[in-house]
C-alpha cells in the first residue's frame, strides 16, 4: 500500500511540475508576443514581422494544449488517490464495526448463561427450604446498597451517553459546515470560470473583427482604393490591433483555464467533504440503531429477571410470597364453609314448611 502511494505521489509531483513548465512556456511565449508588438509600434511597418508573430501565436496554442493535457493528468491522479483514500477510510469502520456486532453477541451469549445458571441454582428446594429469619434481616440491609450501586452506575452511564451524544452533534456539526463551505467556495470558483470563459469569448469576437479589419485594409490596397501614406498608416494600425487582440486572447484563454482548474478542484472538495459529512452521518445512523438493540436486549434480561422467582427480590421474599398466597387460599376456603353454613338453616327451615303444607293439605 505504502508503495502504490508513493507512486501515486510521484506522478502526482511529475504532471504537476508538466503543468508549471507549460504555464512557463505560454507566459514566455505571450512576452515575446507582446515585443513583438512593441516591435511593431516603434518601427511602424510591419510586414516582416507578421510570420513571426504567426509563429510565436502558434507556439502559444501548443503550449496551451500541452497544458491542458498536463492537467487533465493531475486531476485524473488526483480523483483516483481521494477515492482510494476514500475507501480505505471506510475500511477500518466496518471491520470496527464487525468487532462491536461479534462483541455484542457474545456478551448478549454469556448473559443468557449467567441468567440460566441463575434460575437453576434459585430452582432448587432445598435452599427454597432452608430459609431463616435472620438471613431476611441481612438481605433487607444488604439489598439498599446494591439499589444505591445500581442506581450510581446507571447514571454514570446515562452522563457517558450524553457526552458522546455531544461529540456526535460536534463532529457532524463540523461534516456539514465543513461540507457547506467547500461547497460555497465550489459555486464561486464556478462563477468565476464562467466569467472568464465569457471574457474569453469575448476577446476572440475582437479577434475576428480585427483580423476582418485587417483583410478589408489588404483589399483596398490591392485594388488600390488606398496608396500611399494613408494606406500604409491604415495597416500599421490594423496590423497592430490584430497582434494586440491575439495577445489579450492568449492571455484570457490562459486565465480561463486556471480558473477551470480551480473550480474542478474545489467541485472535488466539495464532493468529498459531501461524502464524509454522509459517512458520518451513516456511522452514527448505525450507532443509534446498536444502542436501541442493547437497549431491547437490556430490557429483555431485566423483564426475564423480575420474572424469575428468587432474583432482585431474594429467595426469602419468594417463600413469603407462596406463605402468603397459601393464607389467601384459606381464607377464600373459609368463605366458601362460612356461605354453606348459612345456607343450610335455610333450606332445613324451607323443608319443614312443606311438610306443613303436605300434612293440611
Amino acid at each position: 500500500m505504502s508503495e502504490q502511494h508513493e507512486q501515486a505521489t510521484g506522478s502526482v509531483e511529475e504532471a504537476r511540475a508538466a503543468v508549471v513548465a507549460t504555464e512557463e512556456a505560454v507566459r514566455i511565449a505571450v512576452e515575446r508576443a507582446r515585443e513583438v508588438t512593441l516591435r511593431l509600434e516603434r518601427l511602424g511597418s510591419g510586414r516582416h514581422l507578421s510570420h513571426e508573430l504567426t509563429e510565436i501565436e502558434v507556439e502559444i496554442d501548443h503550449a496551451w494544449q500541452a497544458m491542458h493535457e498536463a492537467e487533465q493528468r493531475v486531476y485524473q491522479i488526483e480523483q483516483t488517490q481521494q477515492t482510494q483514500q476514500s475507501i480505505d477510510n471506510v475500511r477500518p469502520s466496518v471491520d470496527t464495526t464487525s468487532d462491536n456486532e461479534e462483541t455484542l453477541l457474545t456478551n448478549g451469549i454469556s448473559q443468557q448463561q449467567v441468567a440460566s445458571s441463575q434460575e437453576a441454582e434459585i430452582s432448587t428446594p432445598a435452599q427454597t427450604a432452608n430459609i431463616q429469619e435472620n438471613e431476611k434481616t441481612e438481605e433487607v440491609q444488604i439489598r439498599p446498597r446494591d439499589v444505591v450501586t445500581r442506581t450510581s452506575r446507571i447514571e454514570q452511564l446515562e452522563r457517558v451517553e450524553r457526552i458522546d451524544e455531544e461529540e456526535e452533534m460536534i463532529e457532524m456539526s463540523a461534516a456539514m459546515t465543513a461540507a457547506d463551505i467547500t461547497a460555497a467556495a465550489a459555486a464561486e470558483a464556478e462563477a468565476f470560470a464562467q466569467a472568464s470563459s465569457a471574457r474569453t469569448r469575448e476577446v476572440r469576437r475582437l479577434v475576428a473583427q480585427a483580423d476582418k479589419i485587417l483583410e478589408r485594409v489588404h483589399v483596398a490596397i490591392q485594388r488600390g482604393v488606398l496608396s500611399g501614406d494613408a494606406a500604409e498608416a491604415t495597416l500599421y494600425e490594423a496590423e497592430h490591433d490584430a497582434s494586440h487582440a491575439r495577445t489579450l486572447l492568449a492571455e484570457a484563454q490562459v486565465t480561463e483555464e486556471r480558473a477551470r482548474r480551480a473550480a474542478m478542484n474545489a467541485e472535488a472538495e466539495a464532493e468529498v467533504a459531501e461524502g464524509m459529512a454522509h459517512a458520518t452521518q451513516g456511522r452514527f445512523a448505525h450507532e443509534d440503531y446498536r444502542d436501541a438493540a442493547d437497549y431491547a436486549l437490556e430490557t429483555t434480561e431485566t423483564s426475564y429477571s423480575h420474572n424469575t422467582p428468587g432474583e432482585g427480590i431474594g429467595e426469602k421474599d419468594a417463600v413469603v410470597n407462596n406463605q402468603v398466597d397459601e393464607n389467601q387460599e384459606d381464607e377464600n376456603e373459609d368463605d366458601v364453609d362460612a356461605e354453606d353454613t348459612l345456607q343450610l338453616p335455610s333450606i332445613s327451615l324451607k323443608n319443614q314448611q312443606n311438610h306443613e303444607h303436605n300434612k293440611t293439605m
